[in-house]
């Protein structure tokens, strides 16, 4: 599991049941301050030569976008990558990002 996170609170994690080759450019710019501009863009490889690509920001509607499909963060905040390098979203409970 990866938690995306800005050293004060977590703004998604992804899964993967297995071990994930490499974690490349999982980068922050901004502030740690909440209220603070962020963003972050990397690549996970997995054994089987798949990357996924993420890039997101903290604008007003916090977004991910994962291999071109833009995800709202304010929904569901844990994707499980697939070893075919599909991924759900899945709900968290207490939400992860609250308004």
């Amino acid at each position: 599991m990866i938690a995306i996170d800005d050293g004060q609170r977590t703004h998604y994690l992804f899964y993967y049941n297995g071990d994930i080759t490499s974690v490349k450019g999982m980068s922050q710019e901004g502030g740690r301050n909440e209220r603070q501009h962020w963003s972050r863009s990397g690549t996970l490889a997995l054994p089987n030569d798949i990357r996924i690509n993420s890039e997101g920001e903290s604008s007003n509607q916090p977004e991910l976008i994962i291999d071109g499909q833009v995800r709202d963060l304010r929904k569901e905040a844990v994707f499980q990558v697939n070893a075919d390098g599909s991924v759900l979203q899945h709900p968290v409970y207490p939400p992860l990002i609250r308004e």
